[in-house]
């Protein structure tokens, strides 16, 4: 039976909104000061407009994270039912969320061409962000075994390829182009050290992947 890993689910994640909450106000406090000090006249006028626009900045940003937790609980949902947790992470950061596909979940060796398996995960992950104004940024990673193809030299074309690959799908889908980037960064980026590892082969898998980086 396959085993799930479900990350992004931290308890720590409102103290990003409780950061910003408190900057907002640190910045409130300074510009009355200095209002009251130097234009006393405009600071009831300046302080209204402040008001107002702090209150919209902090509501925006709680409905934005409130959105953002949504689509969060959504993918990790998937995840679990599709019983592919030991091939797929999705974890929680200061800039948005970053769902990866390990292995060949995504792509088989040495090819650019989706699985299955990596088409219906474009879907969901399509899907679940159509009505709301999120970026995604493809990474394509490879592990360190070289490539020499016709097709491939090397494996910067690869990697770059498998995250276009990624891009087209989801332009296919109907997914704005505007809100889509495709970069590649063969092996230079891995995430388990191979000459360390116990198992190479295992090692290799998990550098092998695909990255989505969810934005607003």
């Amino acid at each position: 039976m396959r085993s799930r890993r479900i990350e992004g689910d931290d308890d720590s994640n409102w103290l990003l909104t409780f950061t910003d909450m408190i900057t907002f106000l640190m910045a409130f406090f300074v510009i009355m000061y200095a209002t009251q000090i130097f234009a006393p006249d405009k600071s009831e006028e300046m302080t209204g407009s402040i008001r107002a626009t702090m209150g919209r900045d902090l509501q925006s940003q709680v409905l934005e994270k409130n959105e953002e937790h949504e689509v969060l609980s959504e993918l990790q949902g998937y995840i679990s039912e599709s019983g592919l947790g030991n091939l797929l992470k999705i974890t929680q950061t200061k800039m948005g969320i970053e769902l990866t596909a390990t292995g060949e979940l995504a792509f088989a060796s040495a090819s650019d061409r989706l699985t299955k398996e990596g088409v219906e995960l474009i879907k969901q992950v399509a899907e679940k962000l159509s009505e709301k104004q999120y970026k995604v940024a493809v990474e394509g990673h490879t592990d360190d075994v070289p490539i020499n193809s016709d097709r491939f030299p090397s494996n910067w074309e690869l990697s770059t390829a498998r995250a276009t690959t990624v891009v087209k799908e989801f332009i296919r889908l109907g997914f704005a182009p505007d809100r889509l980037a495709a970069s590649g960064y063969a092996d230079t980026r891995p995430v388990v050290d191979v000459f360390d590892a116990t198992e190479k082969s295992v090692a290799r898998a998990k550098n092998r992947r695909v990255v989505l980086v969810i934005t607003r």
